[in-house]
């Protein structure tokens, strides 16, 4: 339990340096704050999120993967940001 704590809190020093980087580089929606951010990277890289898609929706993990990261660009970021990019 003790290291399962510990790399939640790692990984979540990596998803707020991600969402202030998406912030500081006019990536991110206007309408969602950082902690917002934080919150949908959060449930988008659980393990959880990925077996659900991994062994529920039976996709390899490139195409688990691949979804993981649509889902992260169409939710986060401003629109004409990734045009041509998902």
């Amino acid at each position: 339990a003790v290291v399962a704590a510990e790399m939640d809190e790692v990984r979540l020093r990596g998803l707020r340096s991600l969402a202030n980087r998406l912030a500081e580089q006019g990536y991110l929606r206007p309408e969602l704050s950082q902690e917002h951010a934080v919150d949908v990277l959060w449930a988008l890289t659980s393990w959880n999120t990925f077996d659900q898609l991994y062994r529920g929706r039976r996709l390899d993990q490139p195409a688990a993967a691949e979804r993981l990261v649509t889902m992260a660009r169409l939710s986060l970021c401003r629109p004409e940001s990734i045009q041509g990019v998902v």
